[in-house]
């Protein structure tokens, strides 16, 4: 079984409920991929232009975990970024430590 963990975002601080759908779809998922959950990361407010504090830690702790996370799971690939220049680099970053990406919507920008 993989150790994964979870991103969630919303672009306004108002949508804790989205947040809230995102986190229930995202452990559903790893549920039924039998998937272990570590650890939960969410920002509130935070644009897809940019990298919230919430990801740069779940960045941060993923990939200096030397192995404990093997995979992150987000509702979509959009919620990781909407920047393909940031979505490239996270995604370097973490296929680079040996940690895969999984999306709840079955895009996975893993290719």
């Amino acid at each position: 079984m993989k150790n994964a963990v979870i991103y969630c975002r919303t672009n306004r601080t108002s949508d804790l409920s989205r947040l809230n759908q995102q986190t229930q779809a995202c452990a559903e998922f790893c549920q039924r991929e039998g998937l272990a959950i570590v650890d939960i990361y969410a920002d509130a407010g935070v644009s897809g232009t940019t990298i919230g504090q919430a990801c740069q830690q779940m960045l941060d702790a993923c990939c200096s975990s030397e192995g404990r996370v093997q995979a992150i799971v987000v509702h979509s690939p959009d919620r990781l970024t909407r920047r393909i220049d940031l979505h490239l680099q996270i995604k370097l970053q973490l296929l680079t430590a040996g940690i895969d990406i999984y999306c709840v919507n079955g895009y996975s920008p893993k290719m």
